[in-house]
C-alpha cells in the first residue's frame, strides 16, 4: 500500500484557510473604502454596503501576491526534471484555441443545466441567484469585471493549481491530488451550487495543469470560463427546449475537445527562468 505524507496533505489545505482569512480582510477594507468614497454596489447579508469592485480587487490582488511568491520559491522547479518539448507556433495556437473553446463550452453546459434546475427549484437557488445578480447586475463596475475575468483566474490558479496542487502531488501522488485540489476549490466558493460545479471545473483545471506542466494553460481555460459567464447574456438560456439543445450540443463538443486533447501527446510548455 502506498504511503501518503499526511503532514504535507494537511499543509496543502492551508491555502484554503488563508483564502478565507483574506476574504474577511478584503471585505472590511472594501467596506471602509466604500464608506470613504460614498458609493456601493452590493448589499451584504449583514446589512453593510460594500463596493463589489473594491472587494474583488483587494481580495484577488492579495491572493495573487501571496501565492505567486509562495509558488515561485517553493514549487517553480517541481517539473524541472520533465523534458521540455520544443513546439511550433502552430501547435501553441491550436492549444490556445482548444483551451478557449473548452472554457466556453464548459460555461454553456453548466449555465444551461443550472437554468433548467433553477426553473424547477427556485427556492433552492435563491442565494446563488443573489450572488450571480450582484456580479452581473446593471451596476456592475469595470473593477468587478476586470477582477473576475483577469485577476481571479490568475490568483485562483496560483492558489489551487499552484501551491495547493503541488503540495498534494508530493503528499499523495498526481491522481488523488487532482481530486483533493478540486475539493478545496469547491469549498473555496462557500456556496453549495457554485461549489459543486467548481469541483468539476477544478478536476479539469487540475488535469490541464498537470498535462502541460504549467499554470498558464489552466489560467487561460479559467479566463475563458469567466469571460463567457460575463458576456453570454442570461436571455440566451431562456426556454427549456433551448437549454436542452445547448446541453447536448455543448456537452458533445466538450467531450470531443477533451478526448482530442487526451489523445495528443502531453507536452511541457513551462517557460525558462
Amino acid at each position: 500500500m502506498e504511503k501518503y505524507n499526511k503532514k504535507k496533505l494537511l499543509i496543502s489545505f492551508l491555502p484554503l484557510v488563508i483564502t478565507f482569512i483574506i476574504y474577511y480582510i478584503a471585505y472590511f477594507a472594501a467596506f471602509f473604502m466604500t464608506f470613504i468614497t460614498g458609493g456601493s454596489t452590493t448589499a451584504a447579508s449583514d446589512g453593510l454596503f460594500v463596493n463589489e469592485g473594491f472587494f474583488n480587487i483587494i481580495r484577488f490582488t492579495i491572493l495573487l501576491i501571496i501565492f505567486a511568491v509562495w509558488y515561485k520559491y517553493r514549487f517553480y522547479d517541481l517539473y524541472k526534471k520533465e523534458e521540455n518539448t520544443i513546439i511550433t507556433k502552430k501547435k501553441i495556437v491550436m492549444i490556445l484555441f482548444s483551451l478557449i473553446i473548452t472554457g466556453v463550452l464548459l460555461q454553456l453546459f453548466v449555465s444551461a443545466v443550472l437554468s433548467i434546475l433553477m426553473s424547477h427549484f427556485p427556492d433552492f437557488f435563491k442565494s446563488y441567484n443573489e450572488i450571480i445578480n450582484s456580479l452581473k447586475g446593471s451596476k456592475t463596475s469595470y473593477l468587478t469585471i476586470f477582477s473576475v475575468i483577469i485577476l481571479a483566474p490568475i490568483a485562483e490558479e496560483l492558489t489551487f493549481r499552484g501551491v495547493t496542487f503541488c503540495y498534494q502531488i508530493e503528499a499523495v501522488g498526481t491522481k488523488p491530488a487532482i481530486i483533493f485540489q478540486a475539493i478545496a476549490f469547491g469549498l473555496y466558493h462557500l456556496n453549495l451550487v457554485q461549489g459543486t460545479y467548481a469541483f468539476f471545473t477544478g478536476l479539469l483545471l487540475g488535469a490541464v495543469c498537470y498535462r502541460y506542466k504549467n499554470l498558464l494553460p489552466a489560467i487561460i481555460l479559467h479566463m475563458a470560463v469567466n469571460v463567457s459567464s460575463f458576456f453570454i447574456p442570461a436571455s440566451f438560456y431562456q426556454g427549456q427546449k433551448k437549454c436542452t439543445a445547448i446541453i447536448f450540443l455543448s456537452g458533445a463538443s466538450l467531450i470531443f475537445f477533451i478526448y482530442y486533447s487526451c489523445r495528443s501527446k502531453a507536452i511541457s510548455i513551462r517557460p525558462s527562468k
